[in-house]
């Protein structure tokens, strides 16, 4: 294999290839292992977690703010959230930080969370923090990067007030400090609060400074944390939070899962101070059979119909003032003109509008006119009136078209059902002339309001629970379902404005296989699902296990991209494939399933270019993984010196960096992951964090196995329209497999979303027998590996399914049909 000579000066493994094109099972040599260090993400619980990646990867070390439970006849008017000291970090003093130990890194060890031995309320996290002699001290890292110290995860809903001391330490000739309520810690952004930081300046003469900060914090998210930060250094101690129950705030909903024909999953995050939640449950009926495609020129003098005007006595029209010389309906100012809601998203929208202004204006008057006249637009998105903002109407003195999805930069397609236009701020005897409105729609509809037999009330809720998921059952298998859930405490409930789409599809029924062919071929059968826009059905080879032993379930080394493929050499500079969407890179493998974005290609490497919006990746087939809890991933990759690896497998990531070699500039991964196994079915996914170009040189996945395990090794993949309900398999002799199976899915597809069902069991096809049979579903086979006899599927709260208990908050569903949101810690 020909490679750049950057890595032929590294000492890599030699590689013994597979053999021939056929995907195989062989015991891996142990003696090749090497471990090195490395970062996990516990995607599950949206929490970072810094440590090496040594031995079993562990999730978040954080512990979940507990619901607080009014006793009977107990009235609550503060809730203390946070009361910490810091008194067990005794280390250092005030005055001489232990600056020798860090007790928290977002960059390296000792890790993201200080040991909860440290502090009264485990889930401490921060970075560049020390102990200080019964405080904790902040020291910026350099510039740009401020040292920060935050509270455990939780749910800090409510009327809260922050406290903490603070003091100006080091030789600092000010430190800037912050105090921000941020959510959801994937993605921190401030919360939904009408304060949601404050900020102040210390100087070395202040001394301890008491901080105090109040906001109505309407997020219940339970990756909410209150961060405090700085810039120079700075001491810290005696953090309070507490909250005030004056209201109280909706769930964070979390996607829906357990999607069959007439039922589905809603599941969210349990509120602190809820005592229970309220269902209601919506279904789209449409009242037409296609959209609106309106032009409305105003000829007729009329208002058309759905529209409405606050004008005194109505509607009146300029009779030349329109577009091209047209009738056009007048605005005079502050009048609001409201356009047609059919309950259904415009695609598209747009008018033309002019300024009509008196002869005679003086010129101090047009100059008030350029300045402050205004075309106020509103939009109404799902029943809430938005402000969408201001025209200039000096723009419109000449008259003007205007398109709304160039105007909002594209962000108004699919999302607003109405408009409002209002003309303020200008001198009298001005007005404005509407004309040429333009609309196109999909299928309008209502909402329509679903209740059961002996559950809620009618007329006001669907059904209650004190739990944190809720079956929808006996529903119409083609139906489109909404829902909202509201939250509970004593007189307060949260709000019920918003909605969401239950966005799901059933698996079909798998059927057995026909037309069973010695010589390498049969026919995939399946049952029809409801609502699916396309199936997809994969083929697998199966092997059984003789004998215990460490097994290689994927082994590439990218020997396929040769001379012949590239005349490229060097990885970080690759044949670019120009795949600017997801696509198939099993030309290029030596097991097909691989795919990628945004792909160049050198001799012996596949790799990504640089990309400095998204994130290129490189994906690998899906690997059959329910015969264990571990897996072992070799890696060799070359990125850019100081950039970081990040693998991923949907449900937790790694993080690896890029160690330079003796320039300096290229970084090299080499060694071996030791990882958990989240689901039964998984692909593992590669990119750089700071989408820098990167490029893989080896990838090989192993798992222990044990004499009679059953492993499938996808092989092909096909999809079908949703009305084709098989799919013939040929060519089979090619691989060296006597048994095969297949699995299915369902996908929907509607309005540029995507989703799809879980995947049905395994039908296993003996060529030489011609048989087929079902084989128990991978979650069966994952859930008896686990003693779990009882569960038959478990989510994360992204939807994804897992194969076995994961750090965090688990959707799991029994046998008996319930589903409960269970806290694993």
């Amino acid at each position: 294999m020909k490679k750049a000579s950057a890595m032929i000066a590294m000492a890599l493994f030699t590689l013994t290839p597979m053999a021939a094109q056929t995907p195989k099972l062989f015991k891996a040599d142990k003696s090749q292992k090497v471990t090195f260090q490395g970062r996990q993400v516990d995607i599950i619980n949206r929490t970072k977690v810094s440590t090496p990646m040594t031995g079993t990867m562990t999730g978040s070390a954080l512990t979940p703010m507990k619901k607080v439970v009014k006793k009977a006849g107990q009235t609550i008017t503060e809730f203390e959230l946070i009361n910490e000291d810091f008194s067990k970090l005794t280390a250092g003093s005030a005055d001489a930080p232990d600056t020798d130990h860090l007790l928290c890194s977002m960059y390296g060890e000792p890790g993201t969370y200080i040991d909860n031995a440290l502090t009264n309320q485990p889930g401490w996290w921060g970075d560049n923090a020390f102990a200080a002699g019964g405080q904790i001290a902040l020291f910026q890292r350099s510039e740009a990067v401020g040292g920060c110290i935050n509270t455990p995860l939780g749910d800090y809903s409510g009327d809260i007030t922050v406290t903490f001391r603070c003091k100006p330490i080091g030789d600092y000739k000010s430190t800037l400090v912050f105090c921000n309520i941020l959510k959801d810690i994937e993605n921190p952004y401030w919360t939904d609060c009408d304060n949601p930081y404050t900020q102040m300046v210390l100087y070395p003469d202040n001394g301890w400074v008491k901080v105090t900060m109040t906001a109505r914090n309407l997020s219940a998210d339970n990756d909410g944390f209150v961060q405090i930060n700085c810039y120079g250094g700075m001491l810290i101690d005696d953090v309070q939070i507490t909250s005030q129950p004056n209201f109280i705030a909706n769930p964070k909903v979390l996607v829906p899962t357990a999607f069959k024909d007439t039922e589905f999953t809603a599941n969210w995050q349990p509120v602190r101070l809820a005592y229970n939640y309220y269902l209601n449950l919506y279904k789209k009926v449409y009242t037409a059979d296609a959209g609106l495609d309106l032009n409305i020129d105003f000829e007729d003098g009329t208002l058309p119909e759905g529209w409405a005007t606050t004008a005194e006595g109505g509607a009146s029209f300029a009779e030349t003032d329109g577009a091209d010389g047209t009738k056009g309906l007048k605005m005079m100012p502050g009048e609001e003109v409201t356009t047609i809601d059919v309950n259904a998203p415009y695609n598209t929208a747009g008018f033309y509008f002019k300024l009509v202004v008196p002869e005679g204006m003086s010129d101090e008057e047009m100059d008030n006119l350029k300045a402050n006249a205004k075309l106020s637009l509103r939009a109404k998105q799902d029943g809430v009136w938005k402000d969408l903002g201001n025209f200039n109407a000096n723009a419109f003195l000449e008259g003007r078209v205007v398109d709304m999805g160039e105007a909002t930069y594209g962000m108004f397609s699919g999302i607003y059902s109405c408009m409002e236009m209002t003309l303020t701020d200008v001198p009298e005897g001005v007005y404005g002339v509407l004309d040429n409105f333009y609309v196109t729609t999909d299928r309008p509809y209502t909402m329509e309001a679903v209740y059961a037999a002996g559950k809620g009330r009618k007329g006001s809720y669907y059904d209650r629970t004190e739990e944190t998921s809720y079956t929808f059952t006996d529903l119409d298998p083609l139906g489109e379902y909404f829902y909202n859930v509201r939250a509970h405490y004593q007189s307060l409930y949260s709000d019920e404005n918003t909605i969401y789409e239950a966005f799901g599809v059933a698996a079909p029924e798998l059927l057995p296989a026909t037309d069973i062919d010695q010589r390498g071929g049969y026919t995939a059968n399946w049952g029809e699902a409801p609502k699916a826009t396309r199936y997809q059905i994969t083929n697998y080879g199966v092997t059984t296990i003789e004998s215990d032993g460490t097994y290689k379930l994927l082994d590439e080394g990218f020997d396929k991209i040769d001379a012949t493929v590239t005349d490229a050499i060097d990885p970080l500079s690759g044949k670019a494939l120009g795949n600017s969407a997801a696509s198939s890179l099993s030309q290029y493998t030596n097991m097909p399933g691989w795919e990628g974005y945004s792909n160049m290609l050198a001799q012996g490497y596949m790799g990504c270019e640089q990309m400095g919006y998204s994130a290129p990746y490189i994906k690998t087939p899906q690997l059959y993984l329910a015969n264990g809890k571990q897996l072992v991933l070799t890696l060799r990759a070359v990125g850019y010196a100081g950039s970081v690896l990040t693998v991923s497998d949907g449900v937790k990531r790694y993080e690896v960096d890029f160690e330079p070699d003796e320039t300096g500039n290229t970084g090299y991964v080499e060694g071996t992951f030791i990882m958990d196994v989240n689901a039964d079915m998984e692909s593992l996914i590669f990119y750089d964090s700071y989408g820098y170009p990167f490029a893989l040189d080896y990838v090989s996945v192993e798992q222990e196995l044990k004499a009679g395990n059953k492993v499938f090794t996808m092989l092909d993949t096909q999809q079908t329209t949703s009305d084709i309900n098989s799919y013939r398999f040929s060519g089979l002799d090619q691989y060296d497999f006597l048994k095969f199976a297949y699995t299915v899915q369902s996908f929907l597809d509607r309005d540029n979303n995507i989703a799809k069902s879980d995947m049905t069991d395994f039908m296993i096809v003996d060529l030489v027998n011609g048989t087929s049979a079902s084989c128990v579903s991978a979650t069966g086979l994952a859930n008896t590996f686990n003693g779990e006899s009882n569960v038959v599927a478990r989510y994360s709260t992204s939807g994804t399914m897992l194969k076995a208990p994961v750090k965090g908050l688990n959707i799991v569903k029994y046998a008996d049909g319930s589903v409960k949101k269970v806290m694993v810690k």
